[in-house]
């Protein structure tokens, strides 16, 4: 047996080699080089043999997963197995609206080639909104509780102590008195504190307007691809209950140079900066402007008891009177005006000045190409304006001709219908600017994925504790 003394720089010089092999009973001699190299190779295919172990064995552990982007089965995406790039990554993010409260599990997985993909996401909702609690934050916290169970099980349990969890409100908290809003946000903290999610420093609050409009505005581009394809952004439009949202990068100077200070802000995304124009005007969201055309007033608006008073208008229905329940849960008495002073002539006239008031005209978004979603895709499919599973394209004069429509003849089974459109089609032509022959992308879902502000916040949360 060789039993020489090695010295790690002599290793391949001194290494103990077998130069007498037996093959088929015949002795066979080889010298030293010949030997090494032999050895060698057996060495190499031996780590290779093993190594083709291990994938054969991951892969059945695994299998040949194809995760969907949200889009159809011909056009998901295959995600290979590379031990090196890839990790998953989970954000739960509650959307505390005027009308109801929706849960988002967003599900991520982050690559070297890009930043990051939207695997899948897990949507639920229910009705009424936090607000309508006030008077009772525990059982508005309670409220939430079978979408808190779901997002438990949607996500990996490993993953638990990593994913963040966030609720978000938005105007219906934002237009209720501060203690009462205080006190819902505290009970649902205590409701997501004995989860083993990962809790955030302010991941329980009222979300800033602007805010909302920048993370809607995120949403929609990155569904689009415009962050990491195209690179031409598109504005994004949002209709709350109680307030609205309009958000894009501006092509021209003199919309820079005119806007306000405060309607401007800077921000980085995907390596790249852009400059936004961006305002939330709370209180003109669709049920807000509903009682404010009706003549309520903001002292009127407090989430205290029934009012007695009929608010009437000549929007609705003509001789009609029926109860309406506003944020806050408090109930109105409301009702039409005679016929002769009813028509959309007459509820245009009672829109248009709050609309001119109160909002910013843009006259560069004729030239944008916009987005429009919330309450702009609900009453636009409820006056047949749109599919309703796949939005489409209208012209801001389609909102205008189906206003006529729905003042004209009268619906009493949707009597905010004539309201609504006359409201919606006054915002967008007489508030923002855009002309009657603008088209406006109004939708719901792109590639199958709520548009929303929530995946624009999941973005930002993510990143602020070092996910992404």
């Amino acid at each position: 047996m060789c039993r020489k003394k090695i010295r790690l720089r002599h290793f391949l010089h001194q290494i103990c080699l077998p130069t007498r092999l037996s093959v088929f009973g015949q002795r066979i001699h080889l010298n030293r080089p010949f030997a090494m190299a032999t050895t060698m190779v057996g060495m190499m295919l031996g780590v290779y043999v093993a190594f083709q172990v291990v994938v054969q064995t991951l892969e059945e552990q695994v299998g040949n997963t194809a995760y969907s982007l949200g889009t159809s089965s011909s056009s998901q995406t295959e995600f290979s197995m590379d031990f090196n790039s890839t990790r998953n990554v989970y954000a739960v993010i509650f959307d505390a609206g005027s009308t109801g409260s929706r849960m988002h599990v967003y599900h991520f997985r982050k690559n070297q080639d890009w930043n990051v993909e939207l695997v899948h996401e897990t949507f639920q909702q229910v009705k009424p909104g936090l607000s309508n609690y006030s008077a009772d934050p525990q059982k508005g916290a309670e409220s939430l509780h079978n979408m808190l169970t779901s997002a438990i099980g949607e996500v990996p349990v490993k993953l638990h102590s990593e994913t963040p969890i966030v609720l978000k409100a938005t105007a219906g908290l934002r237009l209720l008195p501060h203690g009462a809003a205080e006190n819902l946000l505290n009970e649902v903290s205590v409701l997501f504190r004995k989860t083993m999610f990962h809790q955030v420093e302010r991941g329980v609050e009222i979300l800033g307007g602007s805010e909302e409009g920048i993370f809607s505005w995120v949403t929609v581009n990155y569904l689009e691809g415009a962050f990491y394809k195209s690179g031409e952004t598109v504005a994004a439009l949002d209709l709350g209950g109680g307030s609205t949202q309009i958000t894009f990068v501006p092509k021209e100077k003199r919309t820079i140079e005119s806007a306000p200070h405060s309607y401007l802000t800077s921000t980085n995304l995907f390596s790249k900066n852009y400059t936004l124009y961006t305002h939330s005007y709370l209180g003109l969201g669709l049920m807000s402007a509903r009682f404010r055309v009706l003549g309520g007033t903001e002292n009127e608006d407090d989430g205290a008891s029934t009012s007695s008073e009929t608010l009437r208008s000549a929007c609705l229905p003509p001789d009609r009177e029926f109860s309406w329940v506003h944020h806050g849960g408090k109930k109105f008495n409301v009702g039409g005006l005679p016929e002769s002073e009813s028509g959309y002539s007459q509820c245009y006239a009672t829109v248009q000045p709050l609309v001119t008031s109160s909002v910013a005209t843009v006259p560069e978004l004729s030239q944008q190409k916009v987005y429009a979603f919330s309450y702009f895709f609900d009453r636009a499919v409820d006056s047949d304006l749109i599919d309703e599973v796949n939005g489409g394209s209208v012209l801001v004069t389609d909102f205008q001709e189906a206003a006529q429509r729905a003042c004209d003849s009268p619906d009493i089974d949707d009597p905010f219908l004539c309201m609504d459109l006359t409201y919606i089609y006054s915002l967008l032509h007489n508030g923002y600017g855009l002309s009657l022959r603008s088209s406006i992308h109004v939708l719901k879902q792109i590639k199958k994925i709520e548009v929303s502000w929530t995946l624009g916040a999941a973005f930002q949360v993510l990143t602020s504790i070092g996910h992404l």
